[in-house]
């Protein structure tokens, strides 16, 4: 694809950050068994530089590719070898070593087949590494990485040329809500070796988005090694058994004020078994209890009376309010259409052991802001009113895909942010609309000749400044992969591939439609 280069923020951002030094790249010391999380908001800021290798047989390589695509292979780990770099703008750079680790593939519709026989890398595929694994399902009880065991791997697959707004979206998100992942960019280098060690091949992959992953330590991480972090963390999705509606159908029936779980959408992953439950309960699971989601289920469809204080007290007493509307505020202005609202997808729910409430937690962000890659859904003339990018829906719409995917359904945002929802809802809904509307994250200001402002820019000049610092050299963006070598994009704000638009563009329009909307 064609190069394209970045065009320049207002003088007073480049004067900021042009005036930093870059540091050195001599080693340090570390220790990666150390289970506190002491220097995490580092390893996450856009200016600290992050280089992976990971290295393994090549005979490990082809079985990550096969077990990959195997549904009932695919959470199993291979031993490989990692050396993960860190280096903090104006420091030393710190090297951690992993002697041994697991990684697998990652993901649902994105995995494919990356490997040639040869050991030549054709393609793309997301990774998971688990520092605890030994790569032989047996684990290190002491292996940490800045106080996290594992440590999720996304390429940028919908060719987002900002490079940023997968990780933007979680650092959004994480500054308003309880429970939420962090995210940056790191280098990803791939090493083959044979049976002695010695490299045979060495694949440089181009940038990934590394994600904080969703399991105990982030609970940790929020709420300190206490019970508090010992809640059960559901993965909640579309999946074989049904979507992610929160409706009792194959999940839950009551019988007055008692729930109990039928069907098989409430339950715990067995990729062996080809069982894959929309609710999959992802920690307590050696002696699962599902009583949380079941009841949770079965109190927020036990009445359809908007009305009805003692039901909106129940209500109260399973879910989290407050954080479930603020979290579909900042979604609404995110704009991803295949998230809990408009596909039942992608989120993952905690319940809080001190008050039983339900907590939302977005994941899987790779879609918003402008950027869809090759899915636009509001690009079909059954959604075209509300696009391109969702940015003509409005905030008290049912749901996107509603025709497709009969969004009526769902309780959750029936009752609290779609219209003729609960009243006293609608109106915090409203007042955290405006708030986010109104924060600086959806600042976007043109400055005139393709130049802007706002704290999305500096972010991305930033993260340019520490991967692209010099227009054209793209040692740190291009795959050496002869058949991946043009498949990056050179972090550009005025450009974009496929069917994504610029972020000042989606903005700008996005918060038009809002305006009207609340008008």
């Amino acid at each position: 694809m064609n190069k394209q280069f970045f065009t320049l923020l207002s003088v007073a951002t480049l004067l900021a950050v042009s005036s930093c030094t870059f540091p050195s790249t001599s080693q340090g010391p570390s220790n990666p068994s150390d289970p506190s999380f002491e220097g995490i908001e580092t390893f996450f800021d856009p200016t600290t530089k992050i280089m992976i290798d990971l290295e393994m047989t090549k005979e490990v390589l082809k079985q990550i590719n096969e077990f990959g695509n195997d549904n009932t292979k695919r959470d199993m780990y291979h031993k490989i070898k990692v050396d993960i770099d860190v280096t903090p703008l104006g420091k030393e750079t710190e090297t951690f070593s992993f002697p041994v680790a697991g990684i697998r593939m990652k993901g649902n519709t994105s995995r494919t087949s990356f490997v040639e026989d040869d050991g030549m890398i054709k393609d793309f595929v997301h990774f998971k590494l688990d520092f605890k694994s030994d790569g032989n399902e047996g684990y290190q009880p002491n292996d940490y990485f800045y106080g996290m065991t594992q440590l999720d791997m996304k390429w940028n697959r919908n060719l987002d040329h900002t490079q940023i707004r997968q990780l933007y979206g979680h650092k959004m998100f994480k500054s308003f809500l309880p429970l939420m992942p962090d995210a940056t960019l790191g280098g990803v280098t791939l090493t083959q070796t044979n049976q002695s060690n010695a490299a045979l091949q060495s694949t440089y992959l181009g940038l990934y988005t590394l994600i904080e992953p969703m399991n105990r330590r982030l609970m940790v991480r929020s709420y300190g090694d206490t019970p508090e972090s010992d809640g059960n963390l559901y993965k909640t999705l579309y999946t074989g058994t049904g979507p992610a509606d929160f409706t009792r159908a194959n999940a839950v029936v009551s019988s007055g004020t008692t729930h109990f779980r039928t069907g098989n959408k409430i339950g715990v992953e067995d990729n062996a078994a080809g069982y894959n439950p929309t609710y999959d309960l992802k920690t307590n699971t050696l002696v699962p209890n599902y009583s949380d989601m079941v009841n949770f289920i079965g109190e927020i469809n036990s009445s359809t009376n908007f009305s009805d204080e003692g039901f909106k007290s129940r209500l109260e007493a399973v879910i989290d309010i407050e954080s479930f509307i603020l979290m579909e505020a900042i979604a609404y202005f995110y704009g991803n259409p295949d998230n809990i609202r408009n596909w039942f997808n992608n989120n993952y729910v905690y319940f809080l052991p001190s008050t039983g409430k339900a907590i939302f937690i977005p994941y899987d962000l790779d879609r918003g802001l402008g950027h869809n890659g090759s899915w636009d859904p509001t690009l079909y003339d059954e959604f075209s009113s509300f696009g391109p990018s969702m940015t003509r829906i409005s905030p008290f719409e049912h749901a996107l895909l509603r025709n497709s995917n009969g969004g009526l359904q769902n309780p959750l945002h029936r009752f609290t942010v779609m219209q003729g929802g609960i009243p006293s809802y609608l109106s915090l809904y409203r007042e955290k609309l405006n708030e986010i509307a109104n924060s600086d994250w959806l600042e976007s200001t043109s400055l005139g000749g393709g130049q802007y402002e706002g704290k999305f820019y500096t972010m991305h000049y930033q993260y340019r400044q520490t991967y692209y610092p010099v227009s054209g050299t793209y040692t740190l963006l291009q795959p050496t992969s002869p058949v991946l070598r043009d498949y990056f994009v050179p972090f550009s704000i005025n450009q974009n591939a496929q069917n994504n638009i610029t972020y000042h563009q989606y903005i700008t329009s996005k918060k038009q439609t809002y305006l009207t909307a609340i008008a």
